[in-house]
């Protein structure tokens, strides 16, 4: 198991509790969910969007919701925003695996947006830079740390872990 060196970093000098959870190699979050055996509302999806100008943004919403990217677009006011590609966005993180970065756009320059019904957990469970480590948090001290802008960005489902 190993964990993304910014993120350990970052954990650290903020005095963070966590937990490494190793888990088999999952394609999607609500997968990652069962593989780690914890409920889709803490697994935390990071999202990555881009408008026509090139710019980009990272989401963050329960692996047991679904993006709306309509409420994304009017609470940020960029009509043309859309998901961008793997291919887009890999370079960005060039310490991570891709598709497996940790939700703090902060460590990679970019904002942060977070849908609130995340933040009805008192922990979260996220991807650590690589496909087989997730890392389990307090919500209120993710919230510390990656000081994200929240709103409603998703349509909440029910899920349960196998």
């Amino acid at each position: 198991m190993s964990l993304n060196d910014r993120l350990q970093k970052v954990l650290a000098d903020e005095f963070v509790w966590y937990r490494i959870q190793p888990y088999h190699d999952a394609v999607d979050a609500q997968h990652v969910a069962a593989a780690a055996h914890v409920a889709g509302d803490l697994v935390a999806k990071t999202v990555m969007l881009r408008d026509p100008a090139g710019a980009f943004l990272m989401l963050v919403l329960p692996a047991s919701c679904t993006l709306d990217l309509a409420a994304v677009r009017q609470s940020t006011g960029r009509p043309a925003l859309r998901l961008a590609r793997e291919s887009e966005f890999g370079p960005l993180f060039p310490d991570c695996a891709v598709g497996a970065m940790p939700p703090f756009g902060s460590l990679y320059h970019l904002p942060l947006l977070a849908d609130a019904c995340l933040l009805d957990t008192q922990q979260m469970v996220f991807r650590g830079g690589t496909h087989d480590t997730l890392v389990r948090v307090r919500s209120e001290d993710w919230v510390s740390i990656a000081r994200p802008v929240v709103g409603a960005f998703c349509t909440r489902h029910r899920h349960s872990a196998a």
